[in-house]
């Protein structure tokens, strides 16, 4: 259920190069681009599993500081080396990384290769964890390439079945997008309600977070703004 604090307690006493490569990717999660550990001392580390790490993490910081050629590279090194040792949901979560920056980034072509890196995703999302951001991608992506209401209405939908799993991560993101998609639409009030929505259920999440990992949680790029509109 993506329970970051548990998580990093579950980690806590393990310094190899693959708990701490794990470690700070739970911590990008909450926003917290953090580092990596004494471990790594700037080389590569020697097997293709803690290499996989690295790139996912790697990516994460870059875009966390507006780097999106290098986290773009990261991504697919984190792909490539997922697809060495046969890590199929490492890299879906890869490709989803950078469909999610792409879209963000906006630039032409961008949602074009978003499209391209979910068709890569789609055939490797095997299990709920991936699922619902692929399918909050899907519909995103659909609204970047033209169609708005489409995309609307996959949003809402998938907003919907989130709040009813109880997912709080996948609701906040099809809220998002619902907000992005009405927002194109022209419906300005409607995706304001819908992100003072998604700052409710973030709110709820962070309280579930150690109180040092709150604010690394909200300084994140994509949080940041949302709550200072709110």
């Amino acid at each position: 259920r993506g329970n970051c604090a548990e998580a990093l307690t579950a980690l806590d006493g393990h310094s190899d190069p693959i708990s701490s490569a794990v470690r700070v990717l739970v911590r990008t999660e909450t926003g917290d681009p953090g580092r990596l550990g004494p471990e790594y001392d700037g080389q590569q580390p020697s097997t293709a599993e803690a290499r996989m790490y690295l790139a996912l993490v790697k990516g994460r910081m870059a875009h966390s500081l507006g780097d999106s050629e290098d986290a773009l590279f990261s991504f697919d090194d984190a792909a490539a080396h997922a697809r060495l040792v046969g890590a199929s949901a490492f890299e879906c979560r890869a490709h989803l990384d950078a469909a999610a920056l792409h879209l963000l980034r906006g630039a032409p072509g961008d949602a074009s290769a978003a499209a391209g890196r979910l068709a890569e995703a789609r055939g490797l999302a095997e299990n709920d964890e991936l699922q619902w951001p692929l399918r909050v991608l899907l519909a995103r992506a659909r609204g970047a390439n033209g169609d708005w209401a489409g995309a609307s209405a996959d949003a809402k939908r998938i907003g919907d079945e989130a709040e009813l799993a109880e997912r709080p991560r996948a609701h906040v993101a099809a809220l998002l997008a619902y907000a992005e998609a009405e927002h194109a639409n022209g419906s300005e009030s409607r995706a304001r309600q819908l992100e003072q929505r998604a700052v409710e259920v973030l709110d709820g999440i962070a309280l579930r977070l150690p109180v040092k990992e709150r604010e690394g949680f909200w300084g994140a790029p994509e949080r940041r703004p949302l709550r200072m509109r709110a």
